[in-house]
């Protein structure tokens, strides 16, 4: 699912977008979810509200396995 963020929680660990216009949330692990920015590794605390990318999670509420932005 490729959203737009809308709102980001402690330090990257929550993320609030819409899917299908309905708002949905993903939780971030620093260790099983992979970041990357332009192709490039980072850590979850330099996602910013507002950047387009595409989240890969298993449903509303749950942990995401990758987010790519």
């Amino acid at each position: 699912m490729t959203s737009s963020l809308d709102q980001i929680k402690r330090g990257g660990r929550i993320l609030h977008f819409k899917a299908d216009a309905e708002s949905h949330t993903v939780k971030v692990s620093s260790r099983r979810t992979t970041v990357t920015i332009g192709g490039q590794k980072v850590k979850r605390k330099n996602l910013k509200v507002g950047m387009k990318c595409k989240i890969t999670y298993a449903e509303n509420g749950g942990e995401a396995r990758r987010v790519d932005c």
